[in-house]
């Protein structure tokens, strides 16, 4: 039998012709070059930059930035105006005084009296805990602590720093010089220079003159100072500025009627007698 449909007699292969491309269209002929023209010369390529390892960046932009530092430095220091050496801003204490103009005249207590810069007299008990410390421990300071060890002012250091302020104000405008200036010359004419030890032979005490160590002079004096404080302001009209301005001026000045220098010449005076 055939198969209408495919024209083909069953178990006889049927063969299959195969299908034609299509054919392209002819190209187009290129235009005859002129004669004698020649080509156009190709541009070289440029070579390519190797690039730099990741640390190699990170380098270049630290060495770019620094550079750049130094010279807003450069900059900062050609316009600002020149200083001498050794010059510094000076920290004024109570944001008025200068304690780079206070001179220590006295060679023995010079070493134990500290007038370092500084603008508030407050140390917050750095040194209190360390023995020998005091001599480092700015001068202003010790006065106003020494002001605190009564009775009426114990505990009470801005009460003490009010009256310190107040009675510098008064030195200055009686004295027209640096407080600081006057509370230095104060304590080297009211620390004693010889003082009285007890010995003991076969049971008798005997005293004897001993020469009085530089901290400890400066320790007396501002004892003095401040006992001739309290003794002055205690039942009197008269205010505690007042008193520590006048006490501070006559010792500075070595007048033997104030109560530190006459505490001086008594220790001083059973001192020799007993060489």
């Amino acid at each position: 039998m055939v198969d209408e449909e495919t024209g083909a007699t069953p178990g006889k292969p049927v063969k299959v012709e195969p299908v034609k491309k299509p054919e392209k269209p002819a190209r187009k002929p290129k235009a005859a070059k002129a004669e004698g023209a020649e080509k156009p010369a190709r541009k070289p390529k440029a070579a390519k930059a190797e690039k730099p390892a990741k640390g190699e960046k990170a380098a270049e932009k630290i060495l770019e930035k620094v550079i750049a530092e130094a010279a807003e430095k450069v900059e900062a220091s050609a316009e600002a105006p020149a200083k001498e050496e050794g010059e510094k801003t000076p920290r004024l204490l109570f944001n008025r005084w200068d304690l780079n103009e206070v001179e220590v005249t006295d060679p023995g207590i010079k070493r134990y009296i500290n007038i370092q810069s500084m603008i508030v007299p407050h140390s917050s008990g750095r040194l209190s805990t360390q023995q020998f410390a005091k001599g480092e421990m700015l001068v202003v300071e010790r006065l106003i602590n020494r002001l605190m060890q009564n009775e009426m002012n114990t505990g009470k250091k801005h009460k003490a720093i009010r009256i310190t302020r107040e009675a510098f104000e008064i030195i200055h405008r009686k004295t027209k010089k640096n407080p600081v200036q006057v509370l230095v010359d104060a304590v080297a004419q009211a620390g004693p220079r010889e003082e009285t030890v007890r010995l003991k032979y076969g049971g008798i005490n005997v005293p004897k003159s001993v020469d009085t160590a530089p901290l400890r002079r400066v320790n007396t004096a501002l004892k003095f100072i401040c006992n001739g404080v309290y003794s002055a302001s205690h039942k009197n009209k008269k205010y505690v500025s007042d008193c520590l301005a006048d006490e501070l001026i006559a010792a500075a000045k070595g007048d033997t009627k104030c109560y530190s220098v006459g505490k001086k010449e008594e220790r001083e005076r059973v001192a020799k007698a007993s060489r």
